[in-house]
């Protein structure tokens, strides 16, 4: 894959410190809410997940589940841990996690995002496709640039390129889109023999990242003057 695809773990709570103390005090409260308890659980396995802790991911998923067994980030959170355990069976297994989440909450946004991710990895790009559209559209998802950039991802590889440069540009042209997504852009305008719009580009993304290597060798490709570094 020419783009890494973003899968979106991130939940309210920002450190795993902080969910490990707030579930201690709901631990210890017994009429704490449960879908509370069930969204605190869901946080804490995916720091766990981003830590490579999976065992300790999957014990916060199945408590997250035994509490609330209608809380549909917990199904997604369990799809994507077991997406990165990566092993055939639990592959196969993904995909159960990630349709009931979307079927007990089809406005979850993050879950189209990363059932696409999966879905791209096994193959099923047209309903990745879907998926990212989904996502991608929803203004005030949070992710939302991450799944434009998955998105565009997705029609490069099947060889959509006309389609992976509108979606590049509309990342870009939101302000917060990665420097690859510029890279990316920048290869498909050269590939198009657009060499004017690959300039255009490469500009706006020296002004956002200064002179990255990656944006330095593209420089040269595309025989541009050298500009003051940031």
């Amino acid at each position: 894959m020419v783009f890494r695809l973003k899968v979106y773990r991130t939940m309210a709570i920002a450190s795993i410190a902080l969910v490990m103390t707030a579930c201690q005090g709901v631990d210890r409260n017994i009429h704490q809410n449960k879908t509370e308890l069930a969204k605190i659980r869901t946080a804490m396995a995916g720091q766990y997940i981003a830590a490579g802790r999976l065992d300790d991911a999957k014990r916060q998923l199945d408590m997250a589940l035994t509490v609330d067994a209608g809380f549909a980030p917990a199904y997604d959170m369990m799809g994507v841990l077991l997406q990165s355990e990566g092993s055939e069976a639990n592959l196969a297994r993904a995909d159960g996690y990630f349709c009931q989440a979307l079927k007990l909450d089809n406005n979850l946004m993050r879950a189209h995002n990363n059932y696409a991710v999966y879905l791209m990895q096994v193959g099923h790009y047209d309903q990745a496709i879907h998926h990212f559209k989904i996502a991608s559209t929803n203004l005030g998802y949070e992710g939302r640039v991450q799944s434009l950039e998955n998105l565009a991802a997705a029609y490069q590889r099947i060889g959509r390129h006309d389609d992976a440069i509108g979606a590049y540009q509309r990342a870009i042209d939101s302000g917060s889109a990665t420097e690859r997504s510029y890279v990316q852009l920048i290869d498909l305008h050269v590939m198009q023999s657009n060499m004017n719009d690959a300039r255009n580009i490469y500009q706006r993304a020296v002004a956002a990242f200064g002179r990255s290597s990656a944006l330095s060798y593209k420089g040269t490709q595309l025989q541009m003057p050298d500009l003051p570094k940031n």
